[in-house]
């Protein structure tokens, strides 16, 4: 592979999306309840609140990174915000659609297998899909469009360096303050706009612009040990596990996720800058993230939780087969071109 100092080189792009999905899926297998300090608790809090924290900041980073890689006109945000409503608000509404649709033919099929009913009127449906209210872990794409919105004035700022700078200082702030913008949607609160989560949309942003600070992170990674990383990067995914958990007070329950996110993205970044350059994955990470907690209902609810196996068996198991699953689906879809166009977000 041809050398180079960029931090998101080939590898990293064939890489990291992948892992970061099954990260996601990881997070979201926790069902753990009851005491928080029994061995398994802290175990699983370990992978779900702790070491897979580092997956969503990665995605909003490596977002925000393609999005202003080789722009730098005006012009070439509004032609990538168009691009961005095929590659994000398409597959968004298609997910939440997806989802709506699951949730009201169960409602009306089987009444008693849901807490409440589905709202079937216009306005319900409206709501149900716009503020994706039946599956929670589309936040993360509603929240890119918001941040897709923004970017023209992003650009702008981004013209100039002490004001980039600012505003990364002023999210970071902001974000261990916990600030965000939210909205009543009926009976269930929605963030329309989360600092912490911007702040590291916009380092995303400022890779751009500032080369020498990829070169920094790429130097620092080949220089230090894999066995430094892992120990901060194991220190550190404790630490908010603990913090998550409310095991040790803090004003902030995730003020330790930026360290989580810093070792894992030099882990990273130590891992892809090697001479061997590893191939893509051949399933879309958009389709595994969007129906991974379809899987995760079916297997979950209908099978695993019958086995009523521990809390610390049950956990991997569950990740395993739906991680395993929904890559199945991912790939099985590949063949089903309009549909994989739409749902992946024609990539």
């Amino acid at each position: 592979m041809k050398k180079s100092n960029s931090l998101i080189n080939s590898n990293f792009l064939n890489i990291v999306p992948m892992i970061c999905s099954l990260m996601v899926v990881m997070i979201h297998q926790h069902l753990v309840a009851g005491d928080a300090y029994t061995a398994s608790s802290r175990i699983i809090s370990f992978f779900t609140h702790g070491l897979c924290t580092a997956a969503v900041p990665t995605f909003f980073l490596l977002s925000r990174y393609l999005f202003f890689r080789n722009t730098d006109a005006l012009s070439a945000v509004f032609q990538k915000q168009t691009k961005r409503i095929k590659s994000v608000l398409m597959p968004f509404l298609a997910w939440s659609a997806f989802y709506y649709a699951l949730y009201a033919a169960v409602s009306v099929a089987v009444p008693s297998f849901l807490e409440s009913a589905v709202n079937l009127s216009p306005l319900g449906i409206l709501k149900g899909i716009v503020f994706y209210e039946y599956s929670f872990p589309l936040w993360y794409m509603f929240q890119l469009c918001v941040f897709v919105l923004l970017t023209p004035v992003l650009m702008l700022i981004l013209k100039n360096k002490i004001a980039s700078i600012a505003v990364l200082t002023i999210a970071t702030v902001l974000g261990f303050m916990g600030t965000e913008l939210s909205v009543d949607v009926g009976g269930y609160e929605r963030s329309l706009f989360q600092v912490n989560f911007f702040a590291y949309y916009w380092l995303g942003c400022l890779l751009t612009r500032l080369p020498d600070m990829q070169t920094a992170i790429v130097t620092l990674a080949k220089k230090l040990p894999y066995a430094v990383i892992l120990v901060v990067l194991l220190g550190a995914s404790i630490l908010a596990s603990l913090l998550f958990d409310e095991l040790i007070p803090s004003f902030n329950n995730r003020i330790a996720i930026p360290l989580v996110f810093a070792a894992f993205l030099l882990l990273m970044a130590k891992f892809c800058h090697r001479d061997k350059l590893y191939a893509a994955p051949k399933v879309s990470t958009m389709v595994i993230y969007g129906v991974h907690s379809a899987v995760g209902i079916f297997l979950g609810k209908l099978l695993l939780s019958r086995a009523g196996l521990p809390a610390i068996i049950h956990f991997p198991i569950s990740f395993i087969a739906v991680a395993a699953v929904s890559a199945a689906v991912a790939w099985i879809m590949r063949y089903i071109k309009p549909i994989h166009w739409v749902f992946s977000g024609a990539r």
